[in-house]
């Protein structure tokens, strides 16, 4: 009976199988009947003279009882009842079991299909392992990208297919659904995966499910599968498989930022794939402090007035909610707030919480050189005890606040108010609290005077439709009150999930290493030299390079070039203006580095840094700044082995004020602010070239 059940209930083979076997059993049955009653020379159909012929058509047709009958045999009751049974079990064979197997074949095609088991060969497709909140996101945008082309999108995730499919069926047309595949499967099984056509994709977005406890280790489980599965794929493709992959914890991130990641477990065999890890809150930190300034729903940019060499201005960020999100908008304050006076007024960061003291704790020990740098000032308004601590590297150009207090406590409004009247402040107010409710009320019922001052106020909320973004939809009205007010860090709206592309960051890492040769023109041929030398980079240097072309928007308003003119872009930069920018990128070069673990020499590695280095200065100006002379490159190998050493201690030589560097580092920040015109202006034909390429 169970090999019965498993049959009639499994594969269409198997049912027509068990169909076929029902029919031979009836047909046998009624031939031998049929022959010991009425011999071998019987003909049931008085047309069909075969026995066994006969008895298959009245089987199949009904309809032949008046055939019924020979010369050969009378036609009696016993003959016609005989007929009746055959034609019966016919029926029932052909009418009964026939047609509720096709009926169950195809109902068992349609829950196939909707519960996500089906199974298809997809070429040219673009894969989402896993629906998590912000899957809706990454599916809008990648169908804004693709437009009307003929793309096709595969879901993989092990949640109830119908209900995902409900969600995106109130995000999209049906059009637009038509190219979205939804598949029932466990991203970190090799079944599903392939299933999924990892193999004949050149692109998967990894987001994981929402709401799993073992969420990151589950994409690294995922990846390394994938790795594997591509490792052994007989199919070799011209280009890596991109995987972008969501990281819920800001530890996991750094470390695929800045480890050197081997998924294969095999030595110089683990690059089978290129990984773009992204971390939500940082993509929103990014959005929020690098916006796109000719939008005019853009954010606003934490230095949102111009703020010169000689300015008392200077950027002032309070972060209500020591959230993921809150520490993603804090470090991307600390990376991107270098303005032209920064010798002279530091960037300064308030982060607000009841648990300060023990959040505190847990950004100093991720971060530990960055925090163990910079001035420090803690204040717990329970009990009115105020602490500071001098960083241990006075010219880093940030200073931290910790405060510990309920948001709504007359205690922290009133900082507010005082923080908020200073006029030399640009300040930015973000609540990022991880209830959405508790952010909105915090935004919505400020004390009156802070919306009438000259503060933007960031709401953190999970949805678009929040009712800030009802509230206010143009946000141009001067007389509202709420003219300043922005919700961010949307699930359904997360910026740069799709279409990130590294282009800048490859012209910044091409002109660290080309020496001074400014190109005259850029080539297609160069393009693919840039390609190829971004394709073999470690990662850290990859986002060190993202980082510094994040860099370029503040830069350039720093030295008043806002808007990026085109006649500044073309001339170029004068020598005061490089410096200027040699100086600022230094300095933001420094924080950067501490933040991804890098902690300053002493003084006697410092020195020997230095000398070594302007031994290679030297040489340079000796043989006319030619870069491949040999005397250049032994000299050059000599200090690199040197500073690799303790920079695999995580110790790096170069972490100092820019004037105490050697001139030869000096000049590769001079080189990287020159080539900024050359970015700017040859960055669109790069995107271009690249769909060519």
């Amino acid at each position: 009976m169970i090999r019965f059940d498993r049959s009639v209930s499994g594969s269409p083979f198997h049912q027509f199988l068990v169909l076929l076997t029902v029919f031979v059993t009836l047909y046998l049955f009624w031939l031998i009947l049929a022959y010991l009653i009425y011999g071998c020379n019987f003909a049931l159909n008085r047309e069909i003279p075969e026995l066994g012929w006969s008895i298959i058509a009245q089987m199949i047709d009904p309809g032949n009882q008046h055939m019924v009958g020979s010369e050969a045999v009378a036609i009696d009751w016993r003959l016609r009842l005989f007929a009746l049974l055959l034609t019966l079990s016919g029926t029932f064979a052909f009418g009964g079991l026939l047609i509720s197997t096709i009926t169950n074949i195809f109902e068992q095609r349609v829950a196939i299909v909707r519960e996500g088991l089906v199974s298809y060969r997809f070429t040219g497709h673009i894969v989402v392992l896993g629906f998590h909140d912000i899957t809706p996101g990454i599916m809008i945008q990648l169908l804004a990208n693709h437009g009307t082309q003929a793309k096709k999108f595969v879901i993989l995730t092990e949640k109830n297919v119908s209900e995902v499919r409900k969600i995106l069926e109130s995000e999209f047309t049906k059009r637009q659904l038509k190219r979205v595949y939804i598949l029932a499967g466990d991203r970190t099984s090799s079944i599903d995966l392939l299933r999924a056509g990892v193999r004949t994709t050149e692109t998967i977005y990894i987001p994981g499910e929402s709401g799993e406890s073992d969420h990151d280790p589950r994409n690294n489980a995922c990846l390394k599968e994938i790795s594997r599965i591509v490792r052994n794929s007989p199919a070799k493709t011209k280009t890596k498989l991109l995987c972008h992959v969501l990281f819920d914890s800001q530890s996991t991130h750094l470390l695929y930022q800045y480890g050197n990641i081997d998924l294969s477990n095999e030595k110089n065999n683990g690059h089978t794939i290129t990984i773009n890890s992204f971390s939500f809150c940082e993509y929103w930190a990014k959005k929020v402090f690098t916006d796109d300034q000719d939008n005019p729903d853009a954010y606003s940019v934490p230095d949102f007035e111009p703020v010169s060499s000689d300015s008392d201005k200077y950027v002032h960020l309070i972060v209500a909610g020591m959230t993921r999100m809150g520490f993603a908008l804090a470090v991307q304050a600390a990376r991107l707030g270098h303005l032209a006076n920064h010798q002279k007024r530091k960037t300064r960061i308030t982060l607000i919480d009841s648990n300060a003291d023990r959040e505190s704790n847990y950004f100093a020990s991720r971060y530990q050189s960055f925090f163990d740098a910079v001035d420090v000032e803690s204040i717990n308004l329970f009990t009115g005890e105020i602490n500071h601590k001098r960083g241990s590297l006075p010219f880093i150009n940030i200073e931290l606040r910790f405060v510990k207090g309920h948001f709504e406590s007359p205690a922290i409004r009133q900082k507010l108010l005082d923080w908020t009247s200073d006029t030399d402040a640009l300040t930015t107010l973000a609540i990022a609290f991880n209830d959405p409710g508790a952010s909105m009320a915090a935004g919505l019922y400020l004390p009156e005077e802070i919306y009438s001052r000259n503060t933007r106020i960031l709401i953190k909320q999970d949805s678009v439709h929040s009712g800030v973004s009802l509230l206010i939809p143009d946000g141009k009205t001067t007389n509202n009150k709420f003219r300043n007010v922005k919700v961010f860090g949307m699930l359904d709206n997360c910026p740069g999930l799709v279409g990130e592309n590294s282009y800048k960051a490859m012209m910044v890492n091409y002109f660290y290493y080309s020496g001074n040769q400014m190109p005259g023109k850029f080539t297609e041929d160069l393009f693919e030299s840039i390609l190829q030398n971004w394709e073999k980079l470690e990662e850290r240097h990859k986002w060190s390079s993202r980082h510094n072309a994040e860099s370029i928007p503040v830069k350039l308003r720093t030295i008043g070039t806002a808007g990026y003119e085109e006649d500044i872009l073309k001339k170029g930069f004068s020598e005061e203006i490089i410096n200027k920018l040699a100086e600022i990128e230094h300095t933001r070069w420094n924080v950067d580095t501490l933040l991804s673990g890098y902690s300053p020499a002493p003084e006697e590695i410092q020195e020997e840094s230095i000398r070594t280095a302007d031994l290679i200065w030297k040489a340079m100006k000796d043989n006319e700044g030619d870069f491949e002379a040999e005397e250049v490159k032994r000299l050059k190998k000599q200090h690199e082995e040197y500073m690799n050493g303790w920079k695999r201690q995580m110790i790096h030589p170069c972490i100092m004020p820019f004037e105490n560097l050697s001139e030869y580092y000096r000049e590769t920040d001079r080189r990287l602010s020159k080539s900024i015109p050359v970015i700017e202006s040859e960055y669109s034909r790069l995107v271009s070239l690249k769909q060519t390429i």
